[in-house]
């Protein structure tokens, strides 16, 4: 429901600025709370003898007329539109729990006075303080409060505990993920623990492995699984829900990366004859913002197939399950479970430029272990940090970090953690190391994400209910990509 709330500038008000603009008092803002700055009002309209309350009488006054509307897709997001009669610069929203505020999200300029923001991060079943804001000549203005309540969570979505944290060492921001569960779901979650948005993909998928933020924040976007087992879609939804995009595409699978002009990049399968054998390799595939696709890098170029090294089921070769681009170098990095392999690739001319891991790394390995089925990695200059499933079924997971050395083509493994008890990881997972230092460590087939410092203490730890997992995660320290 829409409701709309009108502050004017009265007589007396008017009165108060001339007031500020003789020095008698030092600050004035309609609706302002002790936020507004102070500021001065030009005194010429009081020369030549001029009344003062006859010019305040003359005077335009600054009007804010706001709406804020709740979303009906994702209740917890609040679109809040205004206009005013006058100029105004800098124009944001203040909101929060209560008229402290607190938080502000930035305005877009509509032209003609109006303006419109996006709120973010709001928790579910909470009354909301906002309030439209800007500066006019050099004063911060502000319309009078107006409130708000967000909506429930859906009783399809698995409940979330905390069971461990420890605040003041926390790295702070948003966890954008998703959940393998019925239905598959795009959510972002505070640091509480608690869901502050969330998209639903429909009864006819089957699960999502990842969700992330588009790089102008203004789309999550996600893959799917289909429940017929024979279709995938490509997607992203407004981060209001006010409208959806997809692309069913073919042997698409596991993670996608977005290029900084838009176009997704794909991990999708790629079947190829060998023999009397239809075998399961992978491939990289473009995804242009006008649905056309443009395969322009397979597996099958750059590896030989040995039927005598593969895992079962032997028809799925390699089984590329994270992908990664650095812009600065315009490389991909893609991680094989199959090979327990990460493959380096030059995005312009598709060579390979180093394996590391596997049958025939690059690498020798100086210290510590291989990784085995790995999954997500990050990679950060020479330092490689990834999550190491180990053996299926019967070796517990680890997170490890290397040192390249891509001179002398060394590896060193130089950290490692793994929690207690052990933890069996048989799908997914993924690790990140955060801008303090603390890692980020997705447990995703348990259901679990741990934030730890480098020294492996446990500061935080979400658990989901009901058996359900998590796909990929990415931090974020805020909802919106200018902060």
């Amino acid at each position: 429901m829409e409701r709309t709330r009108r502050v004017e500038l009265t007589r007396s008000l008017l009165a108060l600025a001339r007031l500020v603009s003789l020095g008698v008092l030092s600050s004035i803002g309609p609706g302002c709370a002790s936020g507004c700055q102070s500021g001065t009002q030009d005194d010429s309209a009081t020369s030549g003898g001029t009344d003062s309350a006859d010019s305040a009488d003359s005077a335009v006054p600054l009007v804010f007329e706001v709406s804020a509307i709740v979303s009906e897709v994702i209740p917890t997001v609040v679109t809040v539109t205004w206009t005013t009669t006058l100029p105004i610069d800098e124009p944001v929203v203040e909101f929060g729990q209560d008229e402290d505020y607190g938080r502000q999200a930035p305005a877009v300029d509509q032209g003609n006075g109006s303006f419109s923001a996006l709120l973010l991060g709001l928790k579910p079943s909470q009354t909301l303080h906002l309030r439209a804001c800007g500066q006019h000549q050099g004063q911060v203005v502000c319309s009078d409060d107006h409130q708000e309540t967000t909506g429930p969570v859906p009783p399809e979505l698995p409940g979330l505990l905390v069971p461990a944290t420890e605040a003041t060492q926390l790295s702070g921001g948003f966890l954008v993920t998703s959940l393998v569960s019925k239905p598959p779901t795009a959510v972002i979650l505070d640091r509480d623990g608690d869901y502050v948005w969330w998209y639903q993909s429909g009864e006819d998928s089957y699960q999502m492995t990842r969700a992330q933020l588009s790089r102008d924040g203004q789309w999550m976007l996600f893959r799917v699984d289909m429940s017929n087992g024979i279709s995938w879609t490509q997607s992203r939804v407004r981060l209001d829900g006010s409208e959806e995009e997809q692309h069913l595409i073919e042997d698409l699978h596991h993670d996608f990366v977005e290029l900084p002009d838009g176009t997704l990049t794909l991990i999708r399968g790629d079947q190829q004859q060998v023999g009397e054998e239809l075998v399961l390799g992978d491939k990289l595939t473009e995804l242009g913002s006008d649905g056309s696709l443009n395969d322009f890098w397979s597996l099958w170029d750059h590896l030989e197939y040995d039927p005598e090294v593969v895992a079962e089921p032997a028809w799925d070769w390699s089984h590329a399950n994270a992908l990664d681009h650095d812009e600065q170098e315009n490389v991909y990095y893609v991680a094989f479970r199959k090979l327990s392999t990460l493959l380096k690739i030059d995005g312009d001319s598709g060579e390979v430029l180093w394996q590391f891991g596997g049958l025939e790394s690059d690498f020798e390995l100086t210290s510590g272990e291989w990784p085995v089925t790995q999954h997500q990695f990050q990679i950060d200059g020479d330092r490689l940090l990834l999550f190491d499933n180990g053996a299926d079924r019967t070796e517990p997971a680890r997170v490890a970090e290397y040192q390249l050395d891509e001179q002398n083509w060394l590896a060193e493994e130089t950290w490692s953690y793994a929690p207690e008890p052990p933890l069996i990881c048989l799908a997914l997972g993924d690790v990140s190391r955060l801008p303090n230092e603390n890692v980020l460590i997705t447990w995703s087939g348990q259901g679990q994400i741990d934030e730890i410092t480098p020294q492996g203490e446990l500061l935080w730890r979400l658990r989901t209910e009901r058996s359900a997992f998590f796909g990929y995660t990415s931090w974020v320290e805020s909802l919106y990509p200018s902060d």
